[in-house]
């Protein structure tokens, strides 16, 4: 199936993963199985999903991914392309938490996708274990919007960045957001909402160019740190519509 997105975007949806967790803090869904039946159930929902043809799944716990290779193998309708990159990648210190390893996830794939992000011009980041169910229509709005180079919802006053779900440029995340990895400690209160934020304003700062995403993004899952399932319900999912579509208004006065 060929992508009907714009052919200006280059899009990759990168899933970033951690089937064991260790001792990390902050992870309250720590069951190796559970967590790779999670990751296994979300990367056959982004193969199945039309239109969307690159996704690379990185993991940083070094485990066995003979089993997302055999789901690729297996369920792969749309005959994506597809890259698999495993290390190990466990903070030194636990207390580092979670957002700490995920950069590391990012950042490695950054440096070692052979082709498909090398290739792309926009990354789509996606927590591994989720789904989000309007990812289409929000890659086709993107492609759609020319010259932006991150697109994430930023809250409590534009210092934290909702990293479920964000797009931007390699550069980007090569330039600016990777330049804060090693303050991330997440027992000093250094979040990775918190310097997704700090890296907008930065970006920003130099000239380029921020945007929420198009759509308020529709996730499904188990959050890693709750263990519960995220819930979108469609009366919540109306007013996130709602409250973004003022918020939008009021940034481009």
């Amino acid at each position: 199936m060929v992508s009907d997105l714009a052919p200006n975007l280059n899009l990759v949806v990168l899933l970033t993963a951690c089937i064991n967790p260790g001792n990390i803090n902050s992870v309250g869904r720590r069951d190796p199985n559970n967590r790779l039946n999670d990751y296994i159930n979300s990367l056959k929902y982004w193969l199945r999903l039309p239109r969307i043809m690159n996704i690379v799944f990185c993991e940083n716990s070094g485990f066995d991914l003979s089993d997302i290779q055999e789901v690729i193998r297996i369920s792969n309708p749309y005959h994506k392309k597809v890259e698999v990159l495993s290390f190990y990648g466990q903070p030194v210190h636990p207390e580092f938490g979670k957002g700490y390893g995920e950069m590391r996830i990012i950042n490695y794939a950054l440096e070692h996708s052979n082709i498909i992000i090398k290739e792309s011009n926009m990354v789509m980041k996606v927590t591994g274990r989720l789904v989000v169910k309007n990812a289409k229509a929000i890659a086709s709005a993107i492609s759609k919007t020319d010259g932006i180079d991150i697109f994430c919802d930023l809250r409590q006053n534009l210092t934290f960045a909702d990293s479920r779900v964000f797009c931007a440029t390699p550069r980007f995340l090569r330039k600016y957001f990777m330049s804060f990895l090693e303050i991330m400690n997440e027992s000093a209160g250094i979040c990775f909402e918190d310097v997704l934020a700090r890296a907008v304003h930065r970006a920003m700062a130099d000239g380029l160019r921020w945007s929420m995403l198009p759509y308020a993004h529709d996730l499904r899952g188990i959050s890693g740190t709750t263990n519960k399932y995220i819930l979108s319900s469609r009366s919540n999912f109306i007013f996130r519509k709602l409250f973004r579509t003022v918020k939008a208004a009021v940034f481009s006065r």
